[in-house]
């Protein structure tokens, strides 16, 4: 006789917005920790994009070009910034590549109005995302522009975040899809959430790319599948016009999503309430295309470094991916001057192995062939792109530019074997339940390690004795910045474990998983 399962609440609408508000609560009170703990201007290239948010959210959305020599590169733009920001900003050289040395050698912000000129390596970006992040500048006094910013940013990610969370919630084992989502939030994610920079929504935006595109894979014809690829062409969207590279990722996905789908797939994605969202992404990237020929993005260095053939660049390439990548995905914090400690690496690059492992184990052939070529091509395109411009500018590829990609493995393995754990495998959805809800938890911990390590930096320098009294101060203590943490990665796996034990327990084929549509 068939084990009886829990009672199956079908989802609503009004269910999935309110999962969806709370996930993205706990992710931005994530988020925002990491956020307080850092600095002002010590995230990567943060001088270029905190002030590049304050002049686009200003109302200046036309580059002024320029082939000025700066920053090792000649695509800059001038942009007139307030005097009191810049000063602060030209400070940060007092730390960056020193992690010995504490962020109180910093100035803070001064109410100086007066606009003066920044040659800028990023003023020929995209300004969409520094329009979406810029604009709360105008709300706040001068000196806290930048933590405006940083809130306007965090939000943005956290948003996207709360898509993939509440996707993996819909699949039919929840708790393993979830554990996808999990997988991806690295502390490098999280450092990087707080921060402005495209890139981060390009890494949080590539989870819910695969996360939603997965959730509408299995079940296209609802209302909740047709939710759930909106989310997905508006992740796709947001990646094409914030990032000149994203194109590339996206392009993968569909790769990946189109060698699993079903007719039934096809037939929805073909509907009148489907079809229109496809145009979206595809227009971003004709924006994207159009907006790199108008700022004359490629124009990067005046002459070549370098005079290699192509095997050659691609030698170079492979060696360089090889020695950065892989650490700078997982924990690499600053101008990449503080790294995780060897043993906090190994721990969570064992514990992410031992999961996918075991997840593809469950899949069928075709998925397996999936998921292997997804993660092929996520090492691949970085060596190829890199080797593209490595004559022009040498190795200068960096392990996040290659997260929005990287970020679909574990989601795509783990959601699929979400699919995977019915019929006679009772055994097996028990022993993997307890065996992934102990490897969230070694990531948890990670988490909350790797943060602690970034506050001794920032606080009293690595060489410090102290991870709450020091030089510096953040602008909320660190003992309460750690219990906040602590707190909300906790109630994370609290609610891992929870929707674990529901993915243990059989659900019955005649259970609906979606309300009627109204």
């Amino acid at each position: 006789m068939p084990e009886a399962g829990p009672p199956r609440h079908p989802w609503t609408r009004t269910r999935l917005l309110i999962t969806t508000l709370v996930a993205w609560v706990w992710v931005f009170g994530c988020f925002m920790a990491w956020s307080v703990a850092t600095p002002l201007w010590s995230t990567p290239d943060a001088p270029a994009h905190d002030l590049m948010a304050w002049h686009v959210g200003h109302g200046n959305l036309e580059p002024e070009l320029t082939d000025v020599f700066a920053s090792g590169v000649t695509s800059n733009a001038v942009m007139d910034v307030p005097e009191g920001l810049v000063q602060s900003a030209s400070s940060f050289s007092c730390m960056v590549f020193q992690p010995e040395v504490p962020a109180s050698c910093m100035t803070f912000p001064t109410d100086s109005e007066t606009l003066v000129e920044f040659t800028n390596p990023a003023g020929r970006n995209m300004p969409t995302y520094y329009l979406a992040t810029g604009w709360p500048s105008n709300l706040v006094p001068q000196q806290y522009a930048v933590y405006a910013e940083r809130v306007a940013a965090a939000a943005l990610a956290a948003l996207f975040i709360a898509f993939a969370i509440s996707a993996a919630l819909t699949m039919r084992r929840p708790g393993v899809a979830l554990t996808g989502v999990g997988l991806t939030l690295t502390p490098m994610v999280m450092y990087l959430g707080g921060a402005v920079n495209p890139n981060t929504t390009e890494i949080t935006a590539g989870i819910a790319l695969a996360a939603c595109g997965l959730a509408f894979w299995r079940d296209p014809d609802s209302w909740l599948g047709a939710a759930m690829f909106r989310r997905a062409m508006l992740a796709a969207t947001v990646m094409v016009t914030i990032r000149m590279l994203a194109p590339f990722w996206v392009l993968i996905w569909a790769a990946a999503f189109v060698a699993l789908a079903r007719r039934r797939t096809w037939r929805a994605v073909l509907t009148r309430r489907n079809l229109p969202w496809v145009f979206l992404p595809a227009a971003g990237a004709v924006f994207d295309l159009w907006w790199t020929n108008h700022a004359e993005l490629l124009s990067i260095q005046a002459e070549d470094k370098f005079d290699l053939s192509w095997p050659q660049r691609l030698m170079e390439a492979k060696q360089w991916i090889d020695s950065t990548t892989l650490v700078q995905q997982v924990g690499s914090f600053g101008w990449l001057e503080l790294t995780l400690p060897p043993e906090q690496f190994t721990v969570i690059a064992w514990t992410t192995i031992f999961v996918l492992s075991t997840a593809l184990v469950l899949l069928t052939r075709r998925e397996v062939l999936v998921v292997v070529a997804l993660g092929l091509a996520t090492y691949a395109a970085p060596i190829l792109l890199q080797a593209y411009q490595w004559n022009t500018t040498g190795g200068v590829w960096q392990g996040r530019y290659t997260l929005p990609v990287t970020v679909m493995v574990p989601v795509f393995a783990l959601f699929l074997a979400s699919e995977r754990l019915d019929g006679d495998r009772a055994w097996l959805r028990r022993r993997l339940g307890i065996a992934w809800s102990v490897a969230i938890a070694i990531l948890a911990v990670g988490q909350l390690r790797a943060f602690l390590h970034l506050l001794r930096r920032n606080v009293s320098g690595t060489e410090g004795d102290s991870l709450f009294d020091g030089p510096w101060d953040p602008p909320l203590p660190g003992e309460l910045l750690t219990a906040v943490l602590a707190a909300l990665l906790a109630a994370a796996w609290a609610g891992h474990l929870l929707a674990l034990r529901r993915s243990a327990t059989p659900i019955p084929d005649d259970v609906p998983a979606v309300a009627p549509s109204r």
